[in-house]
């Protein structure tokens, strides 16, 4: 049966998600080193969804009381622009600001980039080889995926503290509407 995983299954989650992540950033920074840049771009953005997956996760219990959410929560987890997003959505987070509605054309974007990147396309008259990524975009984005890494990694520091956050942000919120989410998120982000 499919239901809704406890806090302790969702932690367990995010710590597979930094796991996983951790691997793919490693990886791609070996192939960086032994200038693979196309690789190492590829899977950087495999991080990238990984690191995305995991506020995606914690906040994965608002959906627990409503069977058409949970279903959507499900979707969008395994959706590779959402997953994108997300990690969009934690960059706006560590400058301390909301997520950006903008964030999902973003991610889009980025999605069709790795794709070009990753196979051989036709261009209407022949065909072409993926396209050649700049040695400095691949460097922005590897840093950039292991600020979000740290970020994550400083915040989800054992299974049993996830566990208990999550369960505290579920009891904190799960009766608010989505206004006074935003609200609450807003308050937080300044201080108030």
């Amino acid at each position: 049966m499919d239901t809704m995983p406890s806090p302790r299954v969702l932690a367990e989650g995010v710590q597979l998600c930094l796991r996983n992540a951790e691997s793919y950033i490693l990886s791609a920074e070996i192939l960086f080193n032994s200038t693979k840049y196309k690789e190492a771009y590829i899977l950087n953005g495999f991080a990238q969804e990984e690191l995305g997956k995991i506020l995606n996760i914690s906040n994965a219990l608002h959906y627990a009381d409503n069977g058409p959410r949970w279903s959507s929560w499900k979707k969008r987890f395994k959706d590779h622009v959402d997953k994108l997003r997300f990690g969009e959505d934690v960059d706006n987070i560590m400058k301390n600001e909301l997520p950006n509605a903008d964030n999902k054309e973003v991610a889009l974007e980025k999605f069709i980039d790795r794709l070009e990147q990753m196979y051989v396309n036709y261009d209407g008259e022949k065909f072409v080889m993926p396209n050649e990524i700049l040695e400095e975009e691949i460097i922005k984005d590897i840093n950039q995926t292991k600020e979000r890494f740290k970020f994550h990694k400083d915040r989800h520091t054992s299974i049993e503290d996830d566990e208990k956050l999550i369960s505290e942000q579920y009891t904190a919120t799960k009766d608010k509407s989505y206004a006074e989410l935003t609200k609450m998120a807003e308050d937080k982000l300044t201080g108030h």
